[in-house]
């Protein structure tokens, strides 16, 4: 019975997706952490996002099918898809690369997702 509302749930929204467009925004924030969107000739043209977050090597992501980033100046991503659940995991998974900061907040951020950081050391 919990998989039919599942799956109803899911199917509810895919068609509310192609009415409107679902979108995520990811903030970067930290010294020196750029963003980039190219294009990649293969077999079609392809969007690859390249991330410098601080770490010795660029990182490139192939954005699958379906999904398309916007770049908002160098330090505000959009994400746009019909589905729901793929824009989600697909956030989530670039928001690994570098998780937000428990002390600074540096790093891939939600836009509009309130953080409370801890307080550093007293003296």
């Amino acid at each position: 019975m919990d998989s039919v509302s599942t799956q109803k749930t899911l199917l509810g929204n895919c068609f509310l997706g192609i009415t409107t467009e679902y979108s995520i925004s990811l903030q970067i924030k930290g010294v020196g952490f750029k963003s980039k969107l190219s294009l990649r000739q293969g077999e079609r043209f392809k969007s690859v996002l390249k991330l410098s977050l601080g770490y010795s090597h660029i990182l490139r992501f192939s954005m699958p099918k379906g999904c398309t980033v916007e770049l908002i100046g160098k330090r505000e991503l959009l994400f746009k898809g019909i589905c729901y659940q793929g824009i989600t995991q697909l956030v989530a998974f670039i928001q690994n690369f570098k998780a937000p900061d428990v002390y600074k907040g540096k790093g891939l951020n939600y836009q509009y997702k309130i953080k409370v950081l801890k307080p550093g050391k007293k003296q």
